[in-house]
């Protein structure tokens, strides 16, 4: 019963702990991600992309990592269910913004080569977007995750998953796992531990199986 309270009182709470990140920013929310705060971890994340792709992030929050992805050539479509985060992005210039439900994606099926989860898995039930995902990609379509490990401190709206977890919940819909990484992140540099409870940041990387 206490479990299904707070879960309750997250839900409620979602939308003005978005809004306020939204108008301010996450430094002066009091909160914080990786992606928005660490140019070196967007670079690696570009880094780890074919050039020229058709993509769409889910949860992009602010706009920093889809601004560098637009100056690296690719084609952008930033999606966010919160609208005050969305005026964020639109003030970096980017211009594909979509308001909508990580669970029911606005878009006509393989539309996409590349969707990316940055940070956003906690926020989201992961079979469903997984399927949603997968609905959009083209054949042999990339699905980009990075999440945070059980171990890290985080806000409490995050709902953290371990690597396995996530790696089961792909295969579930249809995914295969081509990479999986266990990354510490720090303002000059991202590296790779050993293993999960080393790590800052979980990135995984899955292909749409061609039977989909």
């Amino acid at each position: 019963m206490q479990t299904q309270s707070r879960q309750n009182l997250r839900a409620r709470s979602a939308p003005a702990f978005f809004r306020r990140i939204g108008k301010r920013g996450w430094n002066e929310s009091g909160h914080f991600t990786f992606t928005s705060a660490y140019p070196v971890l967007r670079r690696w994340l570009v880094a780890q992309l074919p050039q020229k792709q058709t993509i769409l992030t889910v949860g992009c929050g602010t706009g920093e990592l889809e601004q560098i992805l637009e100056r690296r050539g690719h084609q952008v479509v930033s999606l966010d269910i919160s609208y005050d985060m969305l005026k964020t992005t639109a003030e970096r210039g980017l211009e594909r913004l979509v308001q909508a439900d990580a669970h029911m994606l606005p878009f006509t099926s393989t539309c996409f080569d590349v969707v990316i989860l940055p940070e956003t898995l906690g926020y989201v039930d992961p079979d469903l977007t997984f399927q949603e995902a997968a609905s959009v990609l083209r054949k042999d379509g990339r699905l980009l995750i990075t999440s945070y490990p059980l171990h890290l401190s985080a806000h409490a709206f995050y709902k953290k998953v371990s690597a396995s977890e996530i790696s089961c919940s792909l295969a579930r819909v249809g995914f295969s796992v081509e990479g999986r990484r266990f990354l510490i992140v720090k303002r000059t540099v991202v590296r790779e531990a050993e293993m999960e409870g080393g790590c800052s940041l979980l990135f995984i990387l899955a292909r749409k199986k061609a039977f989909r």
